[in-house]
């Protein structure tokens, strides 16, 4: 019978060597503490907004730039969609990333001033994330995502990027749409009612807040008014400058000039019918607009 096997046994564990502590020590004399591994930044806590099936908005804070926060979203796809991504809402530029499951990155929108932040691409089924940033100020932000399922087969098409309804009981009708520089969407028509929202209201020229004549500005998402303008009973057309965001308009109240906010007339005129076309100038009108038209280059009125 061979006798049993005994595992060698390990020593025990030796204590790293300590420096001596130097004698003659002043008697307030406190020693440092340990020296402890550096602790690694902490990831922000993504929020899971789970599938993402029709539209979702979200609204939150993002701190500044020096802090290295990011605020983090994510979502799932369960079919090839349409996705369009809307960061609207800022005091402050922000920026925003998207992303794919291992943290790639397959779009970023980094527009500068409060000027919102668009993606729209065309995404497969999967897991998504997307990263808003601060450039520079802490912010507020308004974040609005969509999917449409691309059942037909047409994800190379034109994608819609906002979509909203406007109008009440009444026979409400839209003469024209445009962007501003900004990205808002411009809307002008004719409604029953003032649109629904907590925007600023006002009329000009001869206009009350009955007339049905309306310009209605209103984010890029179309989720916020920003404001409604009442211009005249019949409103027939408008353009929006590209450069500096002014507004034409023309209607039985003849054409206006309106400042990008649509709340102060730069010029007019009444041309004793309704103007049923118009287009904006070339280039930026002036502020002097209301003196010598000719100067600045007037619209183009049908």
């Amino acid at each position: 019978m061979k006798p049993p096997v005994i595992p060698p046994v390990a020593p025990p564990p030796v204590a790293p060597p300590t420096q001596p502590i130097p004698e003659n020590l002043p008697a307030n004399f406190i020693a440092p503490p340990p020296l402890q591994p550096p602790t690694p930044a902490q990831s922000p806590r993504p929020k899971q907004l789970h599938q993402l099936d029709g539209t979702q908005t979200v609204e939150g804070t993002v701190a500044d730039a020096a802090s290295g926060a990011a605020k983090i979203y994510k979502f799932s796809l369960s079919q090839l969609s349409d996705f369009n991504l809307v960061l609207e809402g800022m005091s402050a530029d922000a920026n925003v990333t998207l992303r794919d499951r291992a943290g790639n990155i397959l779009q970023t929108s980094n527009s500068s001033g409060t000027t919102a932040e668009l993606i729209g691409t065309t995404l497969s089924a999967g897991d998504y994330q997307v990263e808003i940033t601060a450039a520079n100020a802490a912010t507020d932000y308004r974040l609005v995502l969509s999917a449409t399922p691309d059942l037909a087969g047409t994800a190379n098409n034109l994608e819609v990027s906002a979509a909203t309804y406007l109008g009440g009981n009444e026979h409400d009708t839209a003469s024209a749409v445009e962007f501003s520089p900004q990205r808002e969407l411009v809307v002008a028509g004719n409604f029953g009612m003032a649109a629904v929202g907590t925007a600023a209201e006002r009329s000009l020229l001869s206009a009350t807040l009955n007339s049905a004549g309306q310009i209605v500005r209103m984010s890029v998402s179309g989720q916020e008014v920003l404001s409604i303008t009442h211009l005249g009973n019949i409103l027939q057309d408008m353009d929006v400058n590209r450069a500096s965001g002014t507004i034409v308009a023309g209607g039985d109240f003849g054409v206006a000039v309106l400042n990008a906010a649509a709340d102060q007339v730069l010029w007019s005129q009444d041309l004793g019918g309704e103007v049923k076309r118009v287009r904006s100038p070339t280039t930026a009108p002036s502020s002097r607009y209301t003196t010598k038209r000719s100067q600045f280059g007037a619209p183009r009125v049908s």
